[in-house]
């Protein structure tokens, strides 16, 4: 009796340090749609729960098919600790607070569309994890040029 008590101690001390019990998930929304030209910001939040979380770090990465995948921003504790690398990637900004990322795209492009992961990790206490959203579909629409006419054309015989 008292090796099972042990055994049952130790598994739920086990589950408990691995994160097992006090699960953990980053929440996303599942599509956003911007207009050409404008401005959007995804975010996401890592669900934390049963866990004292002293430090946090998150990164956003694009997917814009199945084999291209492009590291936007990564940042934790008030610190963006990527480089824009060229002029192009200036329209990016993120911030990371409190277990909460976001990453705002300025000057829209239909380039832009894809699906945006938010990955969160948690730093301390140990042991770190890496958590990663389901990701946020961009759907980016051009400006109708001038007025749209919905009547259809009368045909005279």
């Amino acid at each position: 009796m008292a090796r099972l008590l042990f055994s049952c101690i130790l598994l739920l001390e086990l589950a408990l340090f691995t994160g097992f019990l006090g699960g953990m998930g980053v929440l996303q929304p599942a599509t956003l749609i911007g207009l050409m030209g404008s401005s959007v910001t995804l975010n996401c939040t890592c669900q934390c729960q049963g866990r004292s979380v002293h430090r946090s770090s998150s990164r956003w990465d694009v997917h814009h098919n199945k084999t291209t995948t492009k590291e936007l921003w990564r940042g934790g504790d008030g610190k963006q600790t990527l480089e824009a690398a060229s002029q192009e990637e200036t329209r990016y900004a993120g911030h990371h607070a409190n277990y909460t990322s976001s990453l705002a795209i300025k000057s829209l492009q239909i380039s832009d569309a894809g699906t945006y992961v938010c990955t969160i990790n948690t730093i301390i206490p140990p042991p770190i994890r890496e958590e990663k959203g389901q990701g946020t579909v961009l759907r980016v629409v051009g400006k109708c040029q001038g007025p749209v006419n919905l009547k259809r054309p009368v045909k005279y015989n």
